[in-house]
């Protein structure tokens, strides 16, 4: 068997290899880390969502030299973008004000609150934010 032979029988052992255990976490239904594919995450890593938690999303910040203060604030900044868009496609009875209107304010957005946080293999941050009022 030649060298080029050689190599492309260990890339395509390679590519297999990682093709089943990715294949293996989902067929499994477990979660993996988005930016870890291969390291199973908690679930609500991958769903938005934990036990008991009506609205909530999952927001994530890749690793940066900024440092985990920011990171974290990025990830937190990604799940209420998550939550807007969530909170905008329900009916009109998730948010009702005083004038009856179903607009989504600044001051709603105060209703969250950081409900899990953890860092993955590679660095990066995925914070859980639940919306409060609900």
């Amino acid at each position: 068997m030649g060298k080029i032979m050689k190599k492309l029988l260990y890339v395509v052992a390679g590519m297999a290899l990682l093709f089943f255990t990715v294949s293996c976490a989902f067929l499994s239904g477990e979660c993996v880390y988005p930016d870890s594919t291969g390291t199973i995450a908690p679930a609500w890593v991958c769903s938005g969502s934990a036990e008991g938690l009506n609205v909530s999303a999952t927001g994530y910040a890749q690793k940066s030299s900024l440092g985990r203060s920011f990171m974290q604030q990025m990830a937190i900044t990604d799940a209420r973008t998550k939550l807007v868009r969530l909170l905008a496609g329900k009916d009109s009875t998730v948010i009702q004000h005083a004038t009856g209107t179903t607009t989504i304010t600044i001051k709603d957005l105060e209703k969250t609150s950081i409900t899990k946080s953890i860092f993955s293999p590679t660095g990066g941050v995925y914070i859980l934010v639940k919306f409060e009022s609900l």
